[in-house]
């Protein structure tokens, strides 16, 4: 089969959130099967400074393309956003995925076209040219769907822009991905034939064998730890962990909060709350004492050394479509907090032990889990985590072309 993978975001940029971490397997788990994979995504945050990850980068000069790149044998485009500066600042991408250099490159026939999220300009008009040239239409939300953490004008903007984005193609649409059942009736409530939605999970995440040095010095420490790794939002939760890392606090309770992760938008309310609180606190490093720590983004093969000084992994997204840190956390046999509206839990409750589970938003409840962790002795927990739970990237990638074929002999 002929794939072309459309996300507005792709490594080495990983800032904005778990998406590129599915795609690239995905993508890659397609190729290895012998299928053609191409992945057009924008230049959101791409530098030459940056890490490769493993990716070949030709740079382009002028034209509508920054660079080429080919991972494992899928080719890779990176379109250029028209409007750079909000892409960064307020993950508003609007690339012409759909230009010379890639109309004249991809086959003049495909079989698939695979959007990841849904309200990008430009997918309406990649849409329209894929279909051209025979391609079918299949679409993974990613939680971009009807997210119900919009609040205020963000809620205005998406009640009035998104439909606009989503007309011309949406409705077309000949397959979509479903992460949990959660999304799964989001998709029905935008009025996606239910005979057209496939449940399909992420796959597990492999092990690095030989995991990188993190980007800043970590020593190991007596004292429980807490860790947070994503993206650092009021939005994700954040606050409210470090609320209740406070409260244990005030109570005596000592012990670290390791926080990576890009800024968006908590670092001065962090770094407020700790000096009222006299709470120590420090920056790009992660000292033997008890305070919270504030570092810098950390990427996958690196995530091992950051669960090997853990105690546990707190997770307070009041919506996540699937939670791939969940899971990342379980694969290094670090236990998880984690709130109740993960999607990945629809897979993941029979897991006694490894995962407690409190209340969306709900300060108390992540309060009397963390205080679990400061009572000696702790929970005896398996030696090893079944990830039997979740399907092989390979698996969730025969799965995909399985979809694939039916959108096709319809």
């Amino acid at each position: 089969m002929i794939i072309v993978h459309a996300t507005p975001y792709y490594p080495p940029a990983l800032e904005y959130g778990g998406t590129p971490e599915a795609v690239v397997s995905l993508a890659q788990a397609q190729a290895k099967a012998g299928h053609r994979v191409y992945v057009l995504t924008t230049d959101a945050s791409l530098s030459a400074s940056l890490p490769t990850q493993g990716i070949d980068l030709h740079w382009e000069t002028g034209g509508p393309l920054a660079a080429i790149g080919t991972s494992q044998g899928v080719k890779i485009f990176y379109c250029k956003n028209r409007l750079p500066r909000f892409a960064t600042q307020t993950k508003l991408f609007s690339a012409r995925f759909w230009n010379r250099v890639v109309a004249e490159t991809l086959p003049k026939s495909i079989d698939i076209l695979h959007l990841h999220e849904v309200h990008i300009p430009g997918y309406r008009r990649l849409c329209l040219q894929c279909r051209l040239r025979g391609a079918r239409v299949v679409l993974s939300p990613h939680g971009s769907l009807r997210p119900p953490i919009h609040r205020g004008w963000k809620k205005l903007a998406h009640r009035i822009g998104d439909p606009l984005l989503r007309r011309g193609w949406f409705a077309k649409t000949d397959a979509c991905i479903a992460l949990c059942n959660e999304e799964r009736k989001q998709c029905m409530d935008c009025h996606i034939d239910p005979s057209r939605i496939y449940l399909v999970p992420h796959g597990i995440p492999q092990q690095v064998e030989s995991p990188q040095e993190l980007p800043f010095p970590v020593t190991k420490s007596k004292w429980t730890t807490f860790l947070i790794v994503g993206r650092l939002a009021k939005l994700k939760g954040v606050l409210i962990a470090l609320e209740a890392f406070r409260e244990c606090w005030i109570e005596g309770k000592r012990g670290r909060l390791v926080l990576c992760g890009p800024d968006e938008g908590v670092h001065a309310a962090i770094q407020s709350l700790c000096k009222e609180n006299h709470i120590p606190f420090h920056t790009d490093e992660v000292l033997e004492k008890p305070g919270v720590y504030l570092c810098p983004a950390v990427r996958r093969e690196s995530l091992a050394h950051c669960f090997a000084i853990s105690d546990c992994t707190l997770c307070p997204s009041p919506y996540d479509s699937f939670g791939l840190v969940v899971i990342e956390s379980l694969v290094h046999l670090t236990p998880v907090i984690a709130t109740s509206a993960y999607g990945c839990l629809d897979y993941l409750q029979d897991e006694q032990g490894w995962i407690q589970i409190v209340p969306p938003a709900n300060t108390v409840y992540f309060k009397m889990k963390m205080l679990s962790w400061f009572h000696s002795p702790r929970p005896a927990l398996p030696s090893e985590f079944d990830s039997s739970v979740l399907p092989s990237w390979e698996a969730v990638g025969e799965r995909m072309v399985e979809i694939y074929q039916e959108c096709r002999t319809r």
